[in-house]
């Protein structure tokens, strides 16, 4: 592809040495280019002659209209940013370069052209419209690239004759119109071009148009995209990355075929894989679907995504949230998943509810004082950081979530209320939002009940950030530090040093290595939480008592009992996906439920031995070293399937010596052959066991008996049994 090769410090140079002499200032204050060099600075609007090149690093505000006059240059496309408050307007034969460099510049007003030598337009933020009518030359070669711009008005590019344009990647608010353009030059040494750059002198040019030109591709368009009249015709081309145009309204012409289908273009959104696409107007997600978005979901200025219902939403990419947009998820279910990050830009608000954020979350701006809305993130999974910043509005809160990042709640102001809260309580705010009456909602920034693995930071949010007991806030657990208006909204971390000594302690969340001290007596009022990669090592001579559950993130490590056999858990130890479980003589009341999750990189054992369990075990999906369930007392049933001994130890003689908690030993591939034992327990219901590698086993050799199964065994089990009167209790 023949583009705009952006050398910033050699395009730089040449603009220099192609400068005319100063212009003379027309206005009554003194050209601020007459150098040829503008430098940082406020200026009122003026208007260029000859050629102005932006310094570099330069941060420039024209407040009013900036015109490059006919024949003039303008060369900004260099690391620098330019705002003007006004238009841009460019002349017969003139030059305009913005952004590529940064992405900083912007224009207030539109960006007008009569026919001009060339626009180069990259990364630019427009807030009217851009139009260029006519222009280009044949005498040289050049390139007209629109790329990566947001253009919240029209983009029109209509009747010019030259080199190659390209309209590729840009974000438009209104229509689009590519109309007559002809290519008629193509560059006589295409590599050389490619290497020069075509800003601001262009390149030798040959006869013949660039067969690569008119490619309208990768846009976003809120409204109608037409081209005629062009040559080449308009067209989307791979070779060079391309991706055909998402369009809120009409293609038409040489564009008709140049567009993904939207599928949300009737409002509601079915059962099905997408691949990423713009939701422009309202999107509700049907009842009861099944969504898959292969790639990003992107929410254009002022579009709502209700997802709200009993559904299913799984977007591989990113969510981003455009200006005044509304986005909501989770809340009727809890499977909703964004495998990247939602980001959100000045939004009206978002309502993320018991969603799985594997990237971060950040929401900068945004909210209205017009109608009273809720800013609401309870109940979520963010493995990344979650950062709410400066939003204005009704009420907003971080409530139930667990972050594996850092948290920062800073400028956000409540400055409505609902003026009747009973009513906006029953009919939601979701999406119009309730009528508003002026003074902040005194609830507002309540951050509370969360875990956090990494730092808390509140600053300068009306009202203050704050722990609501009243509806049943609790202070949140903090693995770094906690700073600002959060500082007090703190639980203590009773593991902080790395050791839990005896004690009494409201429930707790486990961060890095907590190990429980020698003789200590412990109590944990709740539950006691190992957040993902986090190791509790309580087989030492010690007493644990759980009054709540126990629950095993990720890749986290959980050992229990073995030392003595006092340790109790009144509740249910849930595993999602551990590293491994070691429990040995705990005696628990409620279920052990262990899924997925292991490791081939060490050589760890599973070792689920002389517990007494009130309810169910199951050991599902477990692929490592070693597991076994060995004389346990179980009242329910067992679940003992699809568990896979994938490594051995390289060394076990050295292994059995040293133990595997919590390091584990070196690995070598090939399974454990002594795996899967089940034998010697005592069951009250049924035994299933299916799918396991190797299959699940009596083994003498380790003093291994049959199971006393007190209703059926199944699967690899079935021969695992023999008859006792202990299964009934």
């Amino acid at each position: 592809m023949r583009r705009i090769a952006l050398f910033v410090l050699a395009s730089a140079g040449v603009l220099l040495a192609l400068n005319v002499a100063p212009a003379l200032a027309r206005a009554p204050q003194p050209n601020p280019c007459a150098s040829g060099t503008l430098a940082s600075g406020t200026y009122n609007g003026f208007t260029v002659t000859g050629t102005c090149n932006v310094a570099f690093n330069a941060q420039v505000t024209v407040n009013g209209d900036l015109t490059v006059a006919d024949g003039a240059v303008f060369g900004g496309i260099i690391p620098s940013s330019v705002h003007v408050t006004g238009d841009v307007k460019v002349g017969h034969g003139a030059l305009l370069g913005l952004g590529y460099a940064t992405q900083s510049d912007v224009v207030d007003g539109s960006v007008v052209a009569k026919q001009p030598l060339s626009l180069y337009l990259g990364f630019v933020t427009v807030h009217g419209d851009v139009t260029s009518n006519g222009g280009g030359t044949s005498e040289r070669f050049y390139n007209f690239p629109i790329k990566d711009d947001t253009i919240d008005g029209n983009l029109t590019l209509h009747g010019y004759v030259g080199g190659w344009l390209g309209v590729i990647r840009d974000k438009v608010g209104g229509n689009v119109e590519i109309s007559r353009n002809l290519s008629v030059v193509q560059a006589a040494d295409p590599d050389a071009c490619d290497a020069s750059g075509t800003f601001p002198a262009g390149c030798d040019a040959a006869p013949g148009g660039d067969s690569d030109s008119t490619e309208i591709m990768t846009n976003t368009i809120a409204g109608d995209l037409d081209c005629h009249g062009n040559q080449p015709a308009a067209q989307v081309n791979p070779g060079d990355g391309g991706q055909p145009n998402v369009v809120g309204g009409t293609a038409s012409g040489e564009c008709a075929g140049l567009v993904s289908t939207n599928p949300c273009a009737t409002g509601t959104l079915s059962s099905g894989t997408y691949d990423g696409f713009a939701v422009y107007g309202t999107c509700k997600v049907a009842p009861n679907a099944q969504v898959t978005v292969n790639g990003d979901l992107q929410l254009a200025n002022g579009a709502v995504f209700a997802g709200l219902v009993p559904s299913t939403v799984h977007v591989t990419g990113n969510v981003t949230v455009g200006k005044g947009a509304l986005l909501g998820l989770g809340y009727a279910t809890m499977t909703d998943v964004v495998d990247g990050s939602i980001v959100a830009n000045q939004p009206l608000s978002l309502y993320l509810g018991f969603v799985t954020v594997h990237g971060d979350v950040v929401s900068n701006g945004g909210g209205t004082a017009a109608r009273f809305y809720n800013f609401p993130l309870k109940d979520d999974t963010i493995d990344g950081n979650l950062t709410v910043d400066g939003y204005d509005g009704g009420w907003v809160g971080v409530i139930r979530d667990s972050v594996g990042g850092n948290v920062d709640v800073s400028n956000n102001v409540s400055a409505v209320q609902a003026a009747d809260p009973d009513a906006c309580d029953a009919s939601g705010t979701f999406p119009g939002g309730c009528d508003a009456v002026p003074g902040g909602d005194t609830d507002s920034t309540e951050v509370m009940t969360n875990l956090i693995a990494g730092n808390l930071s509140c600053h300068g949010n009306s009202p203050a950030a704050q722990v609501n007991p009243a509806d049943g806030g609790q202070p949140n657990v903090v693995g770094g530090d906690a700073t600002g208006e959060c500082a007090g909204l703190v639980s203590t971390n009773p593991c902080a040093t790395g050791t839990l000594s005896s004690g009494t302690y409201d429930g707790l969340t486990i961060y890095g290595t907590c190990n429980v001290a020698f003789n200590a007596q412990v109590t944990v009022n709740g539950d006691l939480t190992l957040a993902n990669g986090a190791v509790f090592g309580g087989i030492v001579p010690s007493t644990v008592h759980v009054t709540g559950n126990v629950e095993v993130g990720k890749g986290a490590l959980l050992g229990l009992g073995y030392a003595t056999m006092t340790d109790v858990v009144d509740g249910d130890i849930d595993a999602d996906q551990p590293l491994s479980l070691y429990l040995g003589f705990v005696t628990v009341h409620g279920n052990v439920t262990s899924n997925g999750g292991g490791t081939t990189a060490r050589f760890y054992n599973f070792p689920i031995k002389d517990n007494t369990i009130d309810g169910n075990l199951t050991l599902r999906g477990y692929t490592g070293g070693w597991i076994g369930v060995i004389r346990d007392k179980v009242g329910g049933n067992v679940d003992f399937s699809n568990n896979t001994s994938a490594v051995q130890a390289a060394d076990p003689d050295a292994c059995d010596a040293s133990g595997t908690f919590p390091a584990g030993c070196d690995a070598v591939p090939g399974g454990d052959t002594d795996s899967d034992e089940v034998m010697t327990n005592n069951i009250g219901g049924n035994l299933s066991c299916n799918g396991n590698s190797p299959a699940a086993q009596v083994n003498p050799l380790d003093g291994g008996q049959p199971n006393v199964v007190g209703g059926k065994a199944k699967g690899e089990c079935a021969g695992l049994t023999t008859a006792g009167a202990l299964a009934a209790g």
